[in-house]
């Protein structure tokens, strides 16, 4: 019993050996073999990345050739530090791929008015070229769908100066196959639809427009802006020229804003002054710095005569004379007591009335708004209206004693409202305003509601538009453009604090997806 029991340890010990030496030598074996190709550690079908790698760098330079363009050799980092590799990067979550549809071919367009909102799917192989340049082809399905070029220094950026690879500008491609209205009215009471980048602009490198001022006789002043600099425009619509102004900023997330004065004068507000410029050959008149800083040009309003300025600082809405002096405070800021300033409540936007005898302002707590005051410039007759559940913005006057909004701030549709602040009632303007469309409103100076209207498909792509107007005393709506001058129009409205009269438009297919930009000055004299 005993020999057999020490048997059959013996068989067991053997076994356990021989399975000890079949394990090392498998193991031995993995250890001499080297990986191949691009198998690395991780990698799930590393093969068929790395045939699709290299057929796409020479399917660029193939490409890139046929544009007189000399590859030099492939980007594989954006920047130093930048540990994203862009040589063959999956482009669908960066914004500014939205912005190139002009540059791409109708593939990638029809690809896009599929999905509705959104961008599509895009990689891109990127090559240092001669001069300091960078150009980038694009692949869409594993197509080439189009290419830019563009200075190495922006390859960072996130808002990049484009240009084809005909050295075109983005704005300047107008290969579109359905018709544009073309402006052919040119009085500035009349409705007219022009570019947004103008001639001498674009060669500046200014492409994207902040605010439009009416000069009158045809001509606008344009505020553009870039990643640098912004500068102010005039654009004769007649002859289709523009030049340079002189006035800019470097203040990049302080725009300036201008506002028309009597006696051929304009007001350019700064980030730390306000300018009085002559209209006629822009030069300066008067600088005047604030008499206090960390302001924004919102901040500020200045009457036509210029004998009265409006300043919201930190202690709150202060009245001064023309020339800053005999500051007078008339609606103070309510400091609390709370270290992070939660119970804060300080006035915004201050903005006069037309006839300058009132003055609008908005009323902020920490994250929310507060209500709408008027006051008079003397500093009598205040009056605030608390702000409902859904923040009705009253942003402008309507007349000398009606203020108006857009409507709720947080609804899905725009309902306008007017104030009368002398007995608070409110009155919507549009009788049963449409739930079911997309229309945004512009209130004229000529008691009409201009309104874009805009229906979608079920792909939510746009299926109609129109341009037109709502008669306030009659009630009635009157068209202007529609359906084949207005097909791919959708209305873009920068600024939740906008104050100027201007419609801006994009050129689209579908309301988020802009090849080209339009403006419609529709202020009347």
């Amino acid at each position: 019993m005993q020999r057999s029991r020490e048997k059959s340890m013996i068989v067991k010990d053997v076994l356990l050996l021989l399975m000890a030496c079949i394990l090392t030598l498998s193991l031995a074996a993995c250890g001499q073999q080297q990986p191949s190709g691009n198998e690395q550690k991780g990698d799930k079908n590393p093969v068929e990345e790395d045939k699709i790698y290299e057929g796409k760098i020479q399917e660029t330079k193939d490409y890139l050739l046929n544009y007189g363009i000399i590859p030099l050799e492939p980007v594989t980092q954006a920047a130093a530090g930048d540990e994203r590799t862009i040589t063959w990067d999956n482009l669908a979550n960066r914004p500014e791929i939205q912005l190139l549809d002009a540059f791409l071919n109708d593939s990638l367009q029809k690809a896009s008015e599929k999905i509705g909102y959104g961008s599509v799917a895009l990689r891109v192989v990127t090559f240092n070229i001669e001069n300091q340049q960078v150009a980038e082809v694009y692949f869409h399905e594993d197509k080439i769908v189009g290419g830019v070029t563009y200075p190495a220094q922006e390859i960072a950026q996130e808002k990049r100066n484009y240009r084809n690879l005909e050295g075109k500008t983005l704005a300047q491609i107008r290969q579109i196959d359905y018709p544009l209205w073309q402006p052919g009215q040119t009085q500035p009471s009349e409705p007219s639809l022009f570019y947004l980048q103008t001639e001498q602009a674009q060669k500046d490198g200014f492409e994207n427009a902040i605010q439009i001022l009416n000069l009158g006789q045809g001509k606008n002043l344009i505020v553009f802006r870039n990643d640098l600099e912004i500068r102010a425009y005039v654009h004769d619509l007649i002859t289709g020229s523009d030049f340079y102004t002189g006035i800019s900023t470097k203040e990049e997330y302080l725009p300036i804003r201008v506002k028309l004065l009597e006696e051929n004068r304009m007001a350019v507000m700064l980030q730390e002054e306000i300018l009085i410029v002559n209209r006629e050959d822009f030069k300066t008149i008067k600088e005047m710095p604030y008499p206090e800083q960390e302001l924004t040009p919102n901040d500020i309003d200045i009457t036509p005569d210029g004998k009265t300025i409006v300043l919201a600082g930190k202690k709150g809405i202060t009245v001064y004379d023309g020339n800053f002096e005999n500051g007078k405070l008339i609606v103070p800021s309510q400091i609390g007591s709370d270290p992070h300033g939660m119970d804060t409540q300080a006035p915004r936007g201050p903005v006069f009335s037309p006839d300058s005898s009132h003055i609008l302002y908005r009323m902020f707590g920490y994250e929310w708004l507060v209500g709408t005051g008027t006051i008079e410039v003397s500093g009598s007759d205040h009056r605030f209206f608390l702000a409902d559940q859904e923040e009705t913005n009253y942003i402008k006057w309507f007349d000398n004693t009606h203020i108006y909004s857009n409507g709720p701030s947080y609804a899905e549709y725009d309902n306008p409202v007017i104030r009368n602040i002398q007995t608070a009632q409110e009155t919507y303007l549009v009788k049963d305003a449409p739930k079911d469309k997309y229309i945004r409103y512009f209130k004229g100076d000529d008691r009409k509601l201009y309104a874009l209207e805009t229906v979608l498909d079920e792909s939510y792509n746009l299926k109609t538009a129109r341009l037109s107007y709502y008669d306030l005393e009659k009630g009635t709506w009157h068209s202007l453009m529609e359906n084949n001058a207005l097909r791919h129009l959708d209305w873009y409205l920068s600024a939740y604090d906008a104050q100027e009269d201007v419609f801006v438009f994009t050129l689209s297919n579908h309301p988020l997806s802009a090849k080209a930009t339009l403006l419609a000055g529709l202020k009347a004299e």
